[in-house]
C-alpha cells in the first residue's frame, strides 16, 4: 500500500486566501496595523508560507554542518545547565556548588573577586570533582593570578591540569564598557591577556580564557542587532591583538566564549543564536579556518534587564520562556538566574527553582531530543535571515567606521546603545511595552522593603561608562518610596474611583485608573452607591481621598461630569480631582473647573505618577 504524504487530503491554501482570512477577522481594519515593527528596524508579517522561504539558502543546511544555522549538534541537542552562584562567602559558595552539582547541574558559576591565597581556593573547591564538572569564574581582579593558584591546587591535590573544563570572564573591553575605563590601562590589560594565554598553554585546550560579554549590551539596554554585532566587532578586535602577538587563530577560537544576554522577545532570542552562529562561521572562514572548525561556543544567560523586584515570582515565568529560547535556539551553555536576585542575594530555594528549569526541560519535556526545533519553520527562517543581514550591516559599518576599540573609545558605542534604551523605555513609560505587576497589572498589597537588600535605581559610573539598569526601576522606585512613606508613620495615599453614566464606559475607565494608580501603590477604593449629591459629599468626608477620580464617558463630562465636579469642588476644594479619559472638546471647561489631571492611554505615566508624588509630598 502505497505512503500518503500527511495532509494530502487537504486543498492547498494560497497566500492570497490566509490573507483575505485576516483580513476578515480584523473586520475592515487595516492589515498593517498587525505587523510588528520590531526595536530591530525590521518588519514581521503576520503570517508567512512557503513562498516566503524560497528564496533562503539557509534552507539547505544539515545540523552540525557549516555554516551551523542549525547548531553544533548533529545527534541530540545537548547544552551545559550552569548554576550560577553568588554567594560571597567561600563555604557557603562551596556548599551551593556541591548541592547544586549533586542535583543536576553540570557546572557552576562563581561570582567571587578576591580568590588571592591557595587556602581560599581549597575551601571553595572542596570536593568537586574537576574531571566530571565544569567551573566558571567571574568579577576576579586577577585571573592571571588565579590560573597560577589553579595549577597549584591542582598539583597539591593531584589533579590533572588538563581535565579542568570551564572559563575565565577575562573581558578587558567588557570591563571598560562598565567601568569608562581599562582595569590598569589598555596596554597592560592585553600584556596581560597575553601573559594568561601563554600560562594556560599547557591546559586543556578547551577551557576558555576571553568571554566576550555581549550579555552588558544586553543589559544595559541594546536590541538584538546591536548586541549581536557589537559583540562580533568586539571578537574580531581580540583576534586580531592576539594574531598581532603570534598567537596563531586555531589556538585562539577554543580559548573563547560568547555570553549573549536572553530577553523576553521568544522568537527573536531564538533567531538570534541561529543567525549568531552564521555569522561566527563567515567570520572564522575569513580567517581561514577549516569549515568544520568554524565554531565557537555560545553561551545564554538570563538579563536583568526585563526582571523586577516587585512581583518577583513574574521573574520564575519570565526565565522559563528564556530558557526554552536559548534551548531551541542552541546554546551551547546556560545559565539561569535566581528569580530573586533583584531583590537580594540567592537563596537555596531561589538556585533551585533557576536550576530545575533547565533540568524539567531536558528531562521532563524532553528539549534535547529534536536538534534544531526552529529548523524549517517559515517564521523562524525568515526571522533567522532578516537578524543575520541587519547584523552582518552593522558589523560592516563598524569596521568602516575604524574598528571596535576606536568606537568604543569615542563613545559611538555607548551612544548608539544608549538610544536604544531610550526608545524601550519610552514604550514602557507610554505602556506601549507592559512589565506584569509594575506598570501593569500591579499587586496591590505587595511590600518588599523587608526583602530588599540591593539597590533599587541603577546609574552608571561614569559618563563613559554603560549603565546597566532594569528598565522597571522608574516605576518600583514609585512603589517604594510609597512604602516608605507610610513606614515613616504617613496615610498611604487613597484615590476614590466615582463612576457615573454609560455602563460600560465608565466601568473600563475605573479599570484603567485601578491600574493606572496601583502601579505607585496607592490604595484604590470604588466609591459606594450613593442617591444624591449629599450623600456623595458624605461618602467622600468619611473616607478623606487625597485624589478622586471621575470615571465616565468623554461626553458625559461635558454634562454631568461638570455638575459633579461644582458639587465636589464646593465642598472639597483641595481635593485632587483626575478625569479617567481625555475628552478634547470639554478639557478647558473641565480644567477652570478645578480638574488637575486627565489619565489616558496615551498618558505619560512616570511623569504623571511623580507629579502626584509631589503634590502629595511623597518625593
Amino acid at each position: 500500500m502505497p505512503k500518503e504524504k500527511l495532509f494530502a487530503e487537504f486543498p492547498p491554501v494560497s497566500p492570497e486566501e490566509w490573507e483575505n482570512a485576516i483580513k476578515d477577522s480584523l473586520k475592515g481594519a487595516d492589515i498593517l496595523k498587525i505587523i510588528w515593527k520590531t526595536d530591530e528596524g525590521f518588519e514581521v508579517k503576520p503570517f508567512y508560507t512557503k513562498n516566503d522561504i524560497e528564496d533562503l539558502l539557509e534552507l539547505t543546511y544539515y545540523p552540525n554542518v557549516y555554516p551551523y544555522l542549525r547548531g553544533y549538534n548533529d545527534k541530540k541537542l545537548k547544552w551545559q545547565v550552569i548554576q550560577n552562584i553568588d554567594a560571597k562567602d567561600l563555604k557557603c559558595a562551596n556548599e551551593a556548588a556541591l548541592k547544586a552539582l549533586s542535583n543536576g547541574a553540570d557546572a557552576v558559576e562563581f561570582d567571587i573577586q578576591n580568590i588571592d591565597k591557595i587556602d581560599y581556593l581549597n575551601i571553595l573547591l572542596q570536593d568537586i570533582d574537576i574531571a566530571k564538572y565544569s567551573l566558571h569564574f567571574n568579577d576576579l581582579h586577577s585571573y592571571y593570578s588565579l590560573a597560577q593558584l589553579i595549577k597549584v591546587w591542582a598539583n597539591e591535590h593531584h589533579l590533572n591540569i588538563n581535565q579542568l573544563k570551564g572559563s575565565f570572564n577575562f573581558d578587558p573591553f567588557g570591563f571598560y564598557l562598565l567601568n569608562g575605563e581599562y582595569y590598569n590601562s589598555y596596554k597592560d590589560d592585553i600584556n596581560g591577556l597575553l601573559n594568561l594565554f601563554q600560562f594556560v598553554s599547557d591546559w586543556n585546550p578547551e577551557f576558555k580564557i576571553i568571554n566576550i560579554n555581549g550579555i552588558i549590551y544586553h543589559n544595559a539596554g541594546a536590541n538584538i542587532i546591536q548586541e549581536i554585532a557589537f559583540s562580533l566587532a568586539q571578537l574580531v578586535e581580540y583576534f586580531d591583538i592576539l594574531t598581532d602577538n603570534d598567537i596563531e587563530i586555531e589556538k585562539i577560537i577554543p580559548r573563547i566564549r560568547i555570553t549573549f544576554g536572553i530577553g523576553s522577545t521568544y522568537f527573536l532570542e531564538i533567531a538570534k543564536l541561529r543567525a549568531t552562529r552564521m555569522l561566527i562561521a563567515k567570520i572564522l572562514e575569513a580567517y581561514g579556518i577549516p569549515n568544520e572548525n568554524a565554531k565557537i561556543t555560545i553561551h545564554s544567560k538570563t538579563g536583568i534587564f526585563n526582571k523586577t523586584a516587585y512581583d518577583a515570582y513574574n521573574n520564575m515565568l519570565r526565565n522559563t520562556i528564556e530558557a526554552m529560547a536559548a534551548v531551541i535556539g542552541g546554546a551551547n551553555e546556560i545559565t539561569i538566574l535566581p528569580h530573586d536576585i533583584t531583590l537580594n542575594h540567592s537563596n537555596d530555594f531561589s538556585r533551585r527553582i533557576a536550576r530545575n528549569v533547565q533540568i524539567i526541560l531536558r528531562e521532563e519535556a524532553h528539549f534535547d531530543k529534536v536538534i534544531d526545533p526552529a529548523g524549517g519553520s517559515y517564521l523562524f527562517e525568515n526571522l533567522s535571515a532578516s537578524i543575520s543581514q541587519h547584523s552582518w550591516n552593522l558589523f560592516n559599518e563598524i569596521n568602516d567606521l575604524g574598528g571596535f576599540r576606536k568606537l568604543m573609545d569615542k563613545g559611538w558605542i555607548k551612544n548608539e546603545v544608549d538610544k536604544s534604551a531610550k526608545q524601550k523605555q519610552d514604550a514602557v513609560l507610554k505602556r506601549k511595552l507592559n512589565i506584569v505587576g509594575v506598570n501593569n497589572y500591579p499587586n496591590f498589597n505587595e511590600q518588599i522593603s523587608s526583602q530588599l537588600k540591593k539597590q533599587l535605581i541603577s546609574e552608571s559610573k561614569n559618563e563613559k561608562a554603560l549603565r546597566i539598569f532594569r528598565i522597571a526601576e522608574p516605576f518600583e522606585n514609585l512603589r517604594f518610596c510609597t512604602e516608605q512613606h507610610v513606614l515613616k508613620g504617613n496615610k498611604k495615599p487613597l484615590v476614590y474611583l466615582l463612576p457615573f453614566g454609560d455602563i460600560a464606559m465608565r466601568n473600563a475607565r475605573a479599570n484603567f485608573s485601578r491600574n493606572f494608580f496601583g502601579v505607585a501603590g496607592y490604595d484604590i477604593m470604588d466609591a459606594e452607591p450613593y442617591d444624591n449629591d449629599e450623600e456623595m459629599l458624605k461618602l467622600i468626608k468619611q473616607h478623606n481621598p487625597d485624589i478622586i477620580v471621575l470615571c465616565s464617558s468623554d461626553q458625559e463630562y461635558g454634562t454631568t461630569g461638570l455638575n459633579i465636579l461644582n458639587t465636589i469642588n464646593n465642598a472639597f476644594p483641595n481635593v485632587n480631582v483626575v478625569i479617567a479619559g481625555n475628552p478634547t472638546e470639554y478639557i478647558e471647561i473641565l480644567k477652570e473647573k478645578g480638574v488637575n489631571e486627565f489619565i489616558h492611554i496615551k498618558s505619560n505615566i512616570l511623569e504623571t505618577l511623580e507629579s502626584f508624588h509631589k503634590k502629595l509630598k511623597i518625593m
